[in-house]
C-alpha cells in the first residue's frame, strides 16, 4: 500500500504539474514598430507565430509614423524602455540608441543553442552589408527588416507624350526632362521635402555629395561641419529651383506618406524615392500609374553618383521585462518563411534573406518593367553606393535636425541657401565640438 501511495503522489503530482502548464498564463509581448511599406502585415500574420509558440501571447503591435518614429520611440527607451520587448530601430537612430545603452547586443541570442537552432536560424543567409551595416564593435544591435536604396521612377507614357527617348543620367538633364513636362496638373518631379527626420535629409545628400558638397569635411576621420561650402550651397540653389518651379504641389514639404499618396494618384512624372515603395504604385487597386513605370539610377553630378542606402531592423530593448519571448518573435518575423509571406501577400519587396530574396515566386511577382527594376537597384548597389550616405554618429539625430531646418528654409524661399547653410554650419561645429570630436 505504501508503494502503490507513493506512486499516486507522484502521479498526482506529475498531473497537478501537468495541470499548471496547461492553465499557465502566456507570456505577452508588445511590440514597436515604424509605419513602412516593410512588416506592415504583420497583425494579419501573427496567429501564425503564436500557434508555433502557444507559450507566447502578441498583445499588441502598435505602428507610428516614420516622420515622427524617432522622438516618440526614445521617449519610451530614455524612460526606461519597458513598455515594449521588440522595437523597431531606424538606421539614422540606431547608433545613438546604442550609445545610450537602449538596445542590446543580439549576438548572445544568435549563439545561444537553447535559444538558436543555428541551422534552421541560418544566420548567414541575411544579407551581409545589412548585417555589417548594424554592428558596432563587433556587436550586433538589430536585425535588418528593410534594406533600401533610392531610384528613379518615371513615367513612361509622358516622357513618350514629350518625345524624351531615355531617362536622365545627370542632375542637369533631369532639370531640362523637368522644364519640358511640367504641368500645373502634374509636377515634373516629386522629392521629399519635410524637416522631420527621415524627409530632405534622405534625399537631399543624393544631390549635395554629387555635387561635390559634404556635411563634414572627412567623415569619419575629420568631423569639421563644411556644410557651408560653395559646392554645398550649388547643390541646395539647385535642389531649391528644382522642387520650387517644376515639384508637383506638396513637394516642398512632402514626407514618405505624402509623396507615395501622391505618386499613385498620378499628381508627379518623376520621383526619386526609396524602391521598396513601389508595390503600391504598380498595385492597380490603389494607383493610376501602375503598368507605366520606368526604372532608373539617381542621377549623377559632377562628383559622380552617390545613391542613398539604408536600413532599418528589430531589436529588443534593455527594458524588455520578456526578452526570450521578444527573441522569438525577432526570429519568425525575420524567418524566409514570413519574409516571403510578406512580399506574396502584403508587397513587401525590400527583404533582407538572400533565400527570400532568390525565391522562384518573390522573382515571379516583382518582375517590374520586365525585371528592370531589381537590376537597376542590384547594380546601383554594387556599383555607386559609396562607403556611407549618412554621417552615422550618436549625434546623427541633431544634425539631421539643423541641415533639415535649413534646408526646408531653403525651399521654402525663407532664407538664402548661402545664408541658410552658414547659420547650420555653425549649429553643427557647436553640436560636435560639444560631443568631442575637436581637440582645439
Amino acid at each position: 500500500m505504501k508503494k502503490i501511495f507513493v506512486i499516486g503522489g507522484v502521479v498526482g503530482l506529475i498531473l497537478i504539474q501537468a495541470g499548471l502548464c496547461l492553465t499557465a498564463e502566456p507570456t505577452r509581448i508588445r511590440v514597436l514598430m515604424m509605419a513602412s511599406a516593410a512588416g506592415k502585415g504583420l497583425p494579419e500574420m501573427v496567429a501564425d507565430f503564436e500557434s508555433k509558440n502557444p507559450n507566447i501571447k502578441v498583445e499588441e503591435i502598435t505602428y507610428s509614423p516614420e516622420k515622427d518614429y524617432e522622438t516618440k520611440s526614445e521617449l519610451e527607451l530614455a524612460a526606461g524602455g519597458g513598455t515594449y520587448d521588440v522595437v523597431w530601430v531606424t538606421g539614422g537612430a540606431y547608433q545613438r540608441w546604442v550609445h545610450h545603452g537602449w538596445i542590446m547586443d543580439l549576438l548572445p541570442f544568435i549563439h545561444d543553442p537553447k535559444l538558436t537552432d543555428a541551422a534552421s536560424f541560418n544566420f548567414e543567409d541575411f544579407i551581409g552589408g545589412a548585417i555589417r551595416f548594424f554592428t558596432v564593435e563587433g556587436k550586433l544591435y538589430a536585425l535588418p527588416i528593410l534594406h533600401s536604396t533610392q531610384v528613379l521612377f518615371y513615367r513612361k507614357d509622358i516622357f513618350e507624350k514629350f518625345g524624351i527617348a531615355a531617362p536622365p543620367d545627370t542632375w542637369d538633364e533631369l532639370m531640362e526632362i523637368a522644364k519640358k513636362i511640367h504641368t500645373p496638373e502634374v509636377g515634373a518631379i516629386g522629392m521629399r521635402g519635410s524637416r522631420e527626420r527621415g524627409g530632405v535629409m534622405w534625399t537631399f545628400p543624393q544631390v549635395l555629395y554629387t555635387f561635390g558638397g559634404k556635411v563634414v569635411k572627412d567623415f569619419p576621420n575629420d568631423m569639421h561641419p563644411v556644410f557651408d561650402s560653395p559646392e554645398a550651397i550649388k547643390a541646395a540653389e539647385y535642389y531649391a529651383e528644382l522642387l520650387q518651379k517644376y515639384g508637383y504641389k506638396g513637394t516642398l514639404s512632402a514626407h514618405y506618406k505624402d509623396i507615395s499618396a501622391a505618386m499613385q494618384q498620378g499628381k508627379m512624372a518623376m520621383l526619386i524615392d526609396g524602391y521598396p515603395g513601389v508595390g503600391p504604385y504598380e498595385d492597380p487597386t490603389k494607383s493610376v500609374v501602375a503598368g507605366k513605370l520606368g526604372f532608373y539610377f539617381v542621377p549623377g553630378g559632377p562628383a559622380g553618383r552617390w545613391p542613398a542606402f539604408n536600413a532599418h531592423g528589430l531589436t529588443i530593448p534593455v527594458g524588455s521585462k520578456n526578452k526570450e519571448a521578444a527573441w522569438e518573435f525577432i526570429k519568425w518575423a525575420l524567418s524566409t518563411e514570413r519574409q516571403l509571406r510578406g512580399a506574396l501577400e502584403q508587397n513587401e519587396i525590400a527583404l533582407t534573406r538572400k533565400s527570400a530574396l532568390l525565391h522562384p515566386e518573390y522573382l515571379k511577382k516583382y518582375n517590374y518593367g520586365g525585371g528592370q527594376l531589381m537590376r537597376i537597384v542590384a547594380e546601383q548597389l554594387d556599383k555607386y553606393v559609396q562607403s556611407f550616405y549618412r554621417e552615422l554618429t550618436p549625434e546623427y539625430g541633431d544634425v539631421e535636425d539643423i541641415c533639415g531646418i535649413a534646408m526646408s528654409k531653403v525651399l521654402a524661399g525663407e532664407e538664402s541657401a548661402e545664408k541658410a547653410l552658414k547659420e547650420a554650419n555653425q549649429q553643427l561645429y557647436e553640436v560636435y565640438k560639444e560631443a568631442g570630436y575637436y581637440k582645439e
